[in-house]
């Protein structure tokens, strides 16, 4: 598992490379405010190719009490591209999760319904 958290003057193209070429079947990315991330296509590609390719990539918020949904146009890229919206979850919560989806074989469909299980998001 890869835990990602982004950060001013962040790299895209260093993560989207890491994406292209990990052996990880699991992601945890730390955005910003309500799920926002870069909007730069090499990096929305990215996501989205590991997202196909069977990887599941948790979209978190690196706020305290922040909540990760996709309401601004970067947050609907990510979710576009695959990426499921932790909502509430916080890094260890969803490394937890996210270990549990690996070793289930759980799909990203299957995440989502454990965060609304959990109250973590509000719709499934």
């Amino acid at each position: 598992m890869i835990a990602q958290t982004l950060i001013p003057g962040f790299s895209t193209q260093y993560f989207s490379d890491s994406l292209l070429h990990t052996d990880a079947q699991a992601v945890v990315l730390q955005s910003y405010g309500h799920g926002n991330a870069p909007s730069e296509a090499a990096f929305i590609k990215a996501v989205e190719s590991f997202t196909q390719g069977g990887g599941l990539l948790l979209n978190i918020s690196q706020v305290p009490q922040g909540c990760a949904a996709a309401v601004y146009a970067q947050g609907s890229a990510l979710r576009q591209a695959g990426v499921v919206n932790g909502g509430k979850c916080n890094l260890e919560t969803a490394a937890a999760l996210l270990t549990l989806a690996v070793s289930n074989r759980w799909n990203a469909e299957t995440v989502q319904q454990k965060l609304h299980a959990l109250g973590l998001i509000e719709t499934v």
